[in-house]
């Protein structure tokens, strides 16, 4: 890798204060790049065109003028034990941060979709700050440099790839879940969106912790993601973000405003989505006879029903669970936390009949599903329970009208019963209103 060449140029006549100006020359976007340290694993890129944040600079300098384009407003965020004001900022051969202090005002003048030219910047740990003898410049719009990175198709994306930057419109935002991990007790929060583009895919992207609680989009709104994986789950392939560069929310760019165009101009179906969408890796859509044949092989079946629920125990409905896993509380004991339970809550644990043209399953679905089903977590059902039945019982029987036909994600299992004889378990991993006749 080679390294930029920086020269350096002193005027007679500079005082103490002026900036030492090093006009480093910007590397091609392919020949590094910015994290410190690559992946060493299974997700480590595979070659350097998989390396999307290229370093303009060496890894420490001082006295740096670059041609900045504003991807986002000026933002308030903790580093360390400090707060500092960050701009995301592409150049002509990286996306990356500028930084100052939070009680400095030196970025207010930086506005997302304008050009400038930003002088005596330090550069280090893969970002840029602020120094006092910064100056900002506003930068003609024919001095504008191009987007550095390439836009990945929805439709060329494959399992296991790393390190992309992809852009689509939102078509779905999913709820904040929050969880605790089964193996190391720590908690988690979720929020699950789809995206699509023009190529007529969809796709699922995780957001978790910050990013998911502060996600505000909503459908219709350009999300760029840069240095995203890939990975298939339950037959689905959906995005993971592995970079220090937040989600970009409708930013200023060229393909952000060809692909709302299109979003604008798609033919909509009665979701409000465009028509002729499908996933990435869609699970197929199977008959229960047919899932429920297959699994006998032994072999776990994913799949789709577009089928109706008829029952839902409303007796046992949720449990128990540890504050620190979600593993059921028996005589105030957890099989891993012992007695230190935490702040125990009920979560969703729901017995179900489904049906479709054939056949009729008993089925089990937990957190995710019952929150989608009832709209709220199962602390709050079971108080409504008790302070209003009827309200209660109306729940129930809304979730199994008949006129209510169901998209379900589910999975079959084969398992062994207590007396050696098997048996097929579906578990219910989604839930979405397909269609209701009403």
């Amino acid at each position: 890798m080679s390294t930029p060449k920086a020269t350096s140029s002193r005027s007679a006549n500079s005082s103490k204060n002026t900036c030492r100006e090093k006009q480093h020359h910007e590397t091609d976007a392919s020949e590094s790049d910015p994290r410190k340290k690559p992946n060493a694993g299974k997700n480590a890129p595979s070659s350097a065109s998989d390396r999307p944040l290229p370093r303009a600079l060496p890894k420490s300098s001082t006295g740096t003028t670059i041609v900045a384009c504003i991807l986002t407003p000026p933002f308030i965020k903790k580093l360390g034990l400090y707060k500092y004001t960050f701009c995301v900022i592409y150049t002509a051969t990286c996306v990356t941060r500028i930084k100052c202090a939070a009680d400095s005002n030196q970025l207010d003048r930086l506005k997302p979709g304008l050009c400038f030219n930003i002088s005596c910047l330090k550069y280090m740990q893969d970002m840029y700050t602020v120094t006092p003898e910064t100056t900002v410049s506003t930068v003609p719009d024919n001095a504008r440099p191009a987007f550095p990175l390439k836009f990945m198709p929805l439709a060329d994306l494959a399992s296991n790839n790393t390190h992309k930057t992809i852009i689509g419109v939102v078509i779905d935002v999913g709820l904040v879940v929050e969880g605790t991990a089964a193996a190391s007790g720590n908690p988690w929060t979720k929020r699950d969106i789809t995206l699509c583009d023009s190529t007529q895919k969809s796709i699922r992207m995780t957001l978790w912790g910050m990013n998911a609680q502060n996600f505000g989009a909503q459908p219709g709104a350009i999300v760029v993601s840069i240095d995203t994986g890939v990975r298939e789950y339950n037959g689905f392939l959906s995005l993971q973000k592995a970079s220090f560069i937040d989600l970009l929310i409708d930013p200023k760019l060229p393909e952000a405003t060809a692909l709302r165009e299109w979003y604008k101009d798609a033919e909509k179906n009665t979701n409000g989505h465009p028509a002729g969408l499908t996933n990435m890796v869609e699970s197929p859509v199977m008959t229960v006879a047919e899932a429920n044949d297959l699994a006998l092989t032994g072999t776990p079946i994913y799949c789709r029903h577009h089928a109706t629920i008829v029952y839902i125990n409303d007796v046992e409905f949720a449990y128990v669970a540890c504050g620190y896993c979600n593993k059921k509380i028996t005589d105030g004991v957890c099989t891993d936390h012992g007695n230190d339970i935490g702040d125990a809550r009920k979560l969703y644990k729901l017995k179900i009949h489904i049906i479709d043209d054939e056949l009729r399953a008993n089925a089990i679905a937990f957190d995710g599903v019952g929150k989608s089903l009832f709209g709220m977590d199962a602390q709050q059902l079971e108080e409504l329970r008790i302070e209003d039945e009827d309200a209660f019982n109306e729940l129930f029987l809304k979730a199994t009208d008949s006129a209510t036909l169901y998209d379900l994600s589910v999975v079959y299992r084969l398992v062994e019963k207590p007396d050696s004889d098997f048996d097929v378990l579906c578990t219910i991993q989604e839930c979405k209103v397909r269609q209701s006749k009403k």
